[in-house]
């Protein structure tokens, strides 16, 4: 089963996936599996702008203007048509996040507002909640971050789009409408109401990057919101917690995974990998007890999995058990004809 991640920006799919196909891998674990959705659109000012922009409106030409306005029709999309096909063609769960930059962060920000219901994690990168005279900045202000924002999480990268000797204190200051300030000036004004609401019910953590510009701040702004969002999910084990008798590293592990579970309202099963791997861990350094606990746990949660039994066979054939372990890796032929029990039960029968 996994998270879904729907994204408002077409060239930053790749760099998304890339960030998490290697901090979900059974090495690292430092994310969960998530099925990322790109959503393109035709016409972005029209498909990402939450509501219309007034004729006259500074830096928006009048043709933009005219076509603006419809992103919550998006918003609707995505809610009534996308979602609901992604739950039925793939294993997805409940937990969603929602990631866009630029107009896309500006959406993501509306969505947060209007719909906090809809996603369970929001990241805003570099938004433009300059448009239409800061209305989600001034908006935001009026909210009560109460009941409605508890479980939800929103992570808001900022880029640095300041001219040269201007920093985060002086650029405040600033109160003309130009390109190089207006937009971090907003940014930093929505950052301000929302780490001094005093509800506290949104988890809310920001992030300035000085070293990166307004088009090279999504790569890294992602990496850091998905460390946040989940941070619930990284799991540590070190040499220590292997080798130390008084350590209970299967408690630690299960309850690890009631606490994933409660995050995200449903039953996690512990990942059949991972279990796996401890268990052959624990057979390494010769704790057969702890490998059998582990091993255990998979039969239970995945009796249909041949690699469980064949896991458990190789334990019993490390303890010289050939009974056992012939029985464990027919069972393990029987649900997989493929298995690789297949070899290790002709060379145990050849003894």
């Amino acid at each position: 089963m996994s998270c879904s991640v729907f994204i408002r920006w077409r060239f930053f799919f790749h760099s998304v996936t890339g960030i998490i196909q290697p901090l979900s891998s059974i090495y690292a674990k430092i994310l969960p599996e998530i099925i990322v959705v790109g959503i393109l659109n035709t016409n972005r000012f029209r498909d990402l702008s939450p509501v219309k922009v007034p004729k006259g409106h500074p830096f928006i030409d009048d043709q933009s203007s005219a076509v603006s306005g419809g992103g919550r029709k998006t918003i609707s999309f995505i809610e009534k048509e996308l979602m609901p096909y992604i739950d039925a063609k793939y294993p997805s769960l409940s937990y969603k996040t929602f990631v866009g930059h630029s107009l896309g962060g500006l959406l993501v920000m509306d969505t947060l507002l209007e719909k906090p219901e809809l996603f369970n994690a929001y990241v805003s990168i570099d938004p433009s909640v300059w448009l239409n005279y800061q209305r989600i900045v001034k908006k935001a202000k009026n909210i009560k971050f109460g009941e409605r924002y508890k479980n939800k999480s929103l992570f808001i990268g900022i880029a640095n789009t300041m001219n040269n000797g201007v920093d985060t204190t002086s650029v405040k200051k600033d109160t003309t409408y130009n390109t190089t300030s207006i937009n971090i000036r907003s940014t930093l004004k929505l950052n301000s109401i929302l780490k001094n609401n005093k509800q506290k019910k949104l988890v809310y953590k920001s992030q300035y990057y000085e070293n990166d510009t307004h088009g090279s701040v999504p790569l890294i702004a992602t990496y850091d919101a998905f460390r946040f969002i989940f941070n619930f999910y990284d799991f540590k084990l070190d040499s220590n917690d292997f080798l130390n008798e008084k350590t209970d590293i299967f408690n630690k592990v299960v309850n690890h995974y009631k606490q994933i579970s409660k995050a995200y309202g449903v039953e996690i099963k512990p990942d059949k990998d991972h279990i796996n791997g401890l268990g052959h861990n624990f057979i390494y350094i010769k704790n057969y007890q702890k490998a059998k606990q582990f091993f255990e746990l998979n039969i239970l949660n995945y009796p249909e999995s041949a690699d469980v039994f064949d896991s458990m066979g190789d334990l019993y054939l490390t303890l010289d058990n050939k009974e056992k372990a012939i029985e464990h890796f027919k069972k393990s032929i029987a649900l997989n004809k493929d298995s690789v029990s297949k070899i290790k039960l002709e060379n145990l029968l050849k003894e």
